[in-house]
């Protein structure tokens, strides 16, 4: 949404313009739910910005998906890691 100002008064309020969250500013506690075929490189490129994020999406969820990272489940919910 663009707010413009209709007169001098409005003029010296911003502009507001919302901004797409960038995959690397998504906020602390975002979660993701898995999907089949997914792995957590793909998870990891798409909110973290690197498939060598993997890692790190692994550690924070390192109890739900147990001692192999490759063995998610479908519906199982990941919490995505402040970046």
């Amino acid at each position: 949404m663009i707010k413009v100002p209709t007169d001098g008064a409005m003029a010296r309020q911003a502009t507001t313009v919302p901004e797409r969250a960038s995959a690397s500013s998504r906020p602390t506690g975002a979660t993701h739910t898995v999907a089949s075929g997914e792995t957590l490189s793909a998870i990891a490129e798409r909110y973290l910005g690197s498939k060598g994020a993997w890692k790190r999406l692994y550690e924070a969820n390192k109890d739900a998906i147990g001692s192999d990272p490759a063995k998610l489940k479908v519906g199982m919910k990941l919490v995505i890691p402040a970046s």
